[in-house]
């Protein structure tokens, strides 16, 4: 039998060492593609993080000579991976994997492992895998075969999703987040929400090896303070001084994370369905900023109030839209004096001449956090403050922003920050640079 591992990272050489010593033929695949060569192989396994998987599979490709006698695996965290994989090599080829034994690396490379947890394994399309799951508990790993395999990866994405995006986002390891009330209160909300979106899926939730899951959906379904409790000591314990995988890559510099596939998969599930997940939402949002935007960690680190206050206004923006009723603030199409058209007006002209947008506005020199804003943004020339159809947004730095809501039917949104000169001799603002749209 051979084993053909893409990723080896701590998770695909812990599996590729527990097949090793049980007579299983291991290879890895090399890093370039360029030297990617046929291979025959009984399992092909991804253990690459969920924002490679694209990648992988152009390896996997290149490499199995006989993919349809091949089984594909895929322990990796958050949801969608599954599916790129039966696309590519068809549904009954492809075996979903949960991985909850804790495996890391030391200071030297090696892996780590800790004697507890197991796998659990679920076919993607109708085809058995008796044999499959026979390698793995040959090979020692406690398994356990799963039925629905949309239930396993989603169980699992709710305990992955527990004391992460959050310890990162504040840069705090677990012990130290279940000390910060109003945070911890808000980890008990996103667990909800995760269980929300799985009741509109129809999904059951599924007990793992060492991770009673409809326990902890059970347990976060109590009153807020009781939850708290049990699930404190709960996560102190287990989890304690380790760094979530989310703070690993926020620390090692890492542009991209796993967030969009497991909380933003979340966020987008919801929307989706009509269930509403401010909580996943912005921890999905603020996370992937930092990523791609690392000074903006300055406004977050350690600073559990302000993530609060952003959540706390994303849940009533959430209400408000729910509800269909416009945000009670001031509109800036209808400000006194102002030019400025919706961008369905006829009259509006070029698409760039009038930009709604959503302004992260941050100081780069002092880190000092500047409250979010949606607001029509205009050029800003040398020395000047920027302003919305005739209304003064920041009359001098330090001042608050003044908030504009737009009226939920303009859609259009870009994400933008404005960056001030690091000399203030230079003038207070360089001016806008667009970062990418979102939506």
């Amino acid at each position: 039998m051979r084993l053909y591992v893409v990723g080896r990272g701590a998770v695909g050489t812990y599996f590729g060492d527990a097949l090793s010593r049980a007579g299983v033929d291991v290879e890895y695949a090399p890093r370039s593609i360029g030297d990617v060569v046929p291979v025959e192989a009984d399992i092909a396994m991804v253990a690459t993080k969920a924002y490679d998987t694209d990648s992988a599979i152009a390896t996997l490709r290149k490499a199995i000579a006989n993919p349809d006698r091949c089984v594909f695996v895929t322990p990796q965290n958050g949801v969608g991976n599954e599916e790129k994989l039966a696309a590519a090599f068809g549904r009954d080829n492809v075996v979903a994997a949960a991985l909850t034994t804790p495996v890391g690396r030391d200071r030297d490379g090696r892996v780590n492992t800790a004697n507890e947890g197991g796998v659990a394994l679920a076919p993607v399309g109708g085809k058995a895998y008796n044999w499959l799951s026979a390698a793995f508990s040959g090979a020692g790993l406690t398994v356990k075969v799963v039925e629905d395999w949309r239930a396993l990866k989603w169980s699992k994405l709710a305990l992955n999703a527990v004391a992460n995006a959050s310890c990162a986002i504040l840069n705090v390891l677990p012990n130290r987040l279940v000390h910060f009330e109003k945070i911890f209160t808000l980890e008990i909300r996103m667990i909800r929400e995760i269980r929300a979106v799985m009741q509109a899926m129809k999904l059951t939730p599924v007990d793992l090896p060492r991770y009673p899951v409809r326990a902890l959906f059970n347990v976060a379904s109590l009153p807020s303070p009781v939850a708290r409790g049990l699930l404190a000591r709960s996560i102190g314990t287990a989890r304690g001084t380790k760094p979530p995988s989310l703070l690993l890559d926020l620390r090692s510099g890492q542009p991209q994370t796993e967030v969009n596939y497991i909380n933003g998969a979340v966020f987008t599930a919801g929307h989706n369905l009509g269930v509403r997940t401010p909580v996943n939402a912005i921890y999905s949002r603020v996370l992937d900023d930092i990523a791609h935007t690392p000074p903006l960690w300055a406004k977050y680190r350690e600073r559990p109030d302000t993530l609060e206050a952003e959540v706390m206004a994303e849940m009533r923006r959430a209400k408000a839209r729910a509800s269909r009723q416009p945000v009670a603030t001031p509109n800036p199409f209808k400000a006194p004096g102002s030019s400025i058209r919706p961008p369905d007006d006829p009259s509006t002209g070029a698409a760039g001449h009038c930009v709604i947008m959503m302004t992260r506005l941050i100081n780069i020199c002092s880190g000092a956090a500047l409250p979010a804003s949606i607001v029509v943004g205009l050029p800003i020339g040398h020395g000047e403050s920027p302003r919305l159809g005739g209304l003064p947004v920041l009359s001098r730095l330090g001042e608050r922003i003044l908030v504009l809501a737009v009226e939920q039917q303009y859609h259009a949104i870009v994400t933008l920050h404005v960056l001030r000169h690091r000399s203030p001799a230079e003038g207070p603002w360089r001016g806008l640079r667009r970062l990418g749209p979102r939506w």
